[in-house]
């Protein structure tokens, strides 16, 4: 019984190496980039809802709705970066009202929202693309409420 355990010990012992360990290492990020995908694969990118939904007050409720729960407890209920996080010590994020981030398209802040971008981390697993898109909407709402545009005012609604 004992040579028997002792012979199975050593043949498990010496036995071949998984091939897994004998393939190609393949670093996504060398020079070059990441390989393309094998055919039939939809990348992650692709996959995304990339159209925005029609803007109507339905939707920006929502937006707003959906800012209160998921972005107002670190960029505040304004967008000025000083939600309740922030007050207890988290890094603040950016201010909306800033000009790069008003500067940018509604996608990019959809795409912020979906991805992240520093410490925030990408909601996409938790907002679905149709309220994220919301929330884009509803952050552009945000800043138009402060920076709106003179220019678009006519003649009777200047002061």
């Amino acid at each position: 019984m004992r040579r028997l355990f002792a012979c199975l010990t050593l043949c498990a012992l010496s036995g071949c190496q998984p091939k897994l360990q004998r393939q190609p290492r393949v670093n996504p990020y060398a020079a070059g980039g990441a390989r393309a995908l094998p055919e039939g694969v939809v990348s992650q990118e692709s996959a995304r809802e990339e159209t925005a939904p029609a803007l109507t007050a339905e939707v920006l409720e929502q937006g707003r709705a959906h800012f209160a729960i998921y972005c107002a407890v670190c960029h505040g209920l304004g967008g000025d970066g000083d939600g309740i996080a922030v007050q207890r010590g988290l890094i603040p994020p950016p201010s909306y009202h800033t000009d790069f981030v008003r500067g940018m398209t509604i996608n990019e802040i959809e795409r912020q929202i979906a991805q992240g971008k520093g410490q925030m981390m990408g909601m996409a697993g938790r907002i679905p693309a149709r309220d994220r898109w919301a929330i884009a909407y509803y952050v552009r709402a945000l800043q138009l409420s402060r920076h709106f545009p003179n220019t678009a005012l006519s003649a009777k609604e200047k002061p």
